[in-house]
């Protein structure tokens, strides 16, 4: 299971028909009933970040250099639960599989927001996905986002960078392939 390093042999192929998108660091595959974002900063159109909306979900998509040799999610999911707690949310850990997601009650204004956190520890990176809406903490219901997430692959460069920099995302350089 995914996500997966691009130097990886053993990866698995997506789902036939998916469309797989070279953002950089991430290459994502998706199928063709989910919508694709990416917030750009139009002076040197950076990828800012990136969206997938599936019915009634949205999951955020990011890359960050990682350590060589330990896992980064169990400090990173500790500092989400502060900061959660910190602005007026709740959250606790569920185990899925053999990975921990934070489950979380957002606070935004008087709105209350259901959001999950999910952490993948790869070779000198770590991805992060959030997602969220009405039904986020329904493990049912994420099967098609976790699925997304588990043929992702990332393209880490070769350059030093500190724990948790976000990794270069690019707008596609051309169409999208379809596998």
């Amino acid at each position: 299971m995914g996500p997966w390093d691009s130097n990886d042999p053993d990866r698995s192929e997506p789902p036939q028909g998916w469309t797989a998108i070279d953002l950089g660091a991430l290459i994502v595959h998706i199928p063709n009933d989910v919508e694709l974002r990416m917030e750009v900063r139009e002076e040197d159109n950076a990828v800012l970040g990136i969206e997938i909306e599936a019915k009634d979900l949205v999951m955020q998509l990011m890359a960050y250099a990682g350590p060589r040799s330990s896992d980064m999610w169990d400090e990173v999911r500790g500092e989400i639960a502060q900061s959660i707690t910190a602005e007026g949310g709740t959250f606790s850990d569920r185990q899925v599989g053999t990975r921990t997601h934070l489950i979380a009650v957002l606070k935004d204004g008087s709105k209350s927001i259901n959001a999950r956190f999910m952490g993948y520890d790869g070779p000198r990176w770590f991805v992060r996905a959030v997602i969220s809406g009405a039904r986020a903490h329904d493990d049912s219901a994420i099967g098609g986002l976790q699925d997304i997430v588990n043929n992702v692959v990332v393209v880490r460069d070769d350059l030093a960078r500190p724990m948790q920099e976000p990794l270069d995302l690019s707008l596609p350089s051309g169409p999208a392939q379809v596998l």
